[in-house]
């Protein structure tokens, strides 16, 4: 199947197959992820200098910009209950540790995302809102652990509004993270009213960072609020959805509510 590119302008979506080539390219903490990835060279994050985002966007006023919402590596790959990776198995080749990051020694994240989430990190903590990583990338293994988890603890229909099953999460894109200011906050819904979580959400996008998961949108989404979930998607998608008021990446780019699984 070709991936499906979603086409903006003039503020408007429509979504088009289109052929072309491809190159290859959120719960409690659980055990290390020890699904045999095999990373590149571990330089400092602050000295990743990683490829340009593939949203390619355009200058030209009335020009539509085309964004990969399909493809798993894209930045820009919209994942749901309704829309799972392809290939469900997918593991991002560009993973880096988030060093410099409090908490992100055992944690990581795409390259470009990586870099992001560490020029964030450090001027939170500059503003006097330093927070940390519980968790980001995790692998469709260690994603089935967590949901399998939860639907135990807490029954099917709950632990879907919780945790992603494999195969239909955000982290295993290693585009999102899970983060937290102090213990008593970390994956709990206090984060978003914490000094923190407060500036995460009104900062974010200049980064290129989403809040996933926004309070009042389950019947969009399917998840409950969850203000610790972050997602990049580029700094020109979150800059344009901060600016039209837009709150989910399934609202932005037209796609289908996802309630629940089919």
């Amino acid at each position: 199947m070709p991936p499906a590119l979603a086409l903006r302008q003039r503020g408007r979506v429509s979504v088009a197959l289109l052929w072309f080539v491809v190159l290859p390219g959120c719960a409690p903490a659980a055990p290390a992820d020890d699904s045999g990835t095999i990373l590149p060279p571990e330089p400092l994050v602050g000295e990743v200098s990683a490829a340009a985002s593939a949203e390619g966007a355009s200058q030209v006023p009335g020009v539509s910009v085309a964004y990969d919402i399909t493809s798993a590596s894209s930045l820009t790959v919209v994942v749901t209950k309704l829309r799972p990776l392809e290939p469900v198995s997918y593991i991002p080749a560009d993973l880096l540790t988030l060093r410099g990051v409090p908490g992100g020694d055992s944690q990581r994240m795409r390259a470009q995302a990586a870099t992001a989430m560490a020029r964030m990190s450090r001027d939170a903590t500059a503003a006097g809102v330093p927070f940390r990583i519980s968790t980001a990338y995790r692998s469709f293994g260690l994603q089935q652990y967590l949901h399998t988890r939860e639907v135990r603890r807490l029954g099917t229909a709950e632990a879907d509004r919780r945790v992603a099953r494999p195969g239909h999460s955000e982290h295993q894109t290693g585009l999102a993270a899970d983060i937290y200011d102090v213990p008593t906050n970390e994956l709990s819904q206090s984060f978003g009213e914490s000094a923190a979580g407060t500036w995460v959400r009104d900062n974010a996008y200049a980064y290129g960072f989403i809040v996933s998961y926004p309070d009042g949108v389950e019947a969009v989404t399917g998840y409950f609020y969850e203000p610790w979930h972050v997602r990049y998607v580029g700094e020109k998608v979150a800059g344009d959805m901060r600016n039209t008021g837009i709150e989910t990446l399934q609202e932005y780019f037209d796609i289908e509510a996802s309630p629940g699984y089919e």
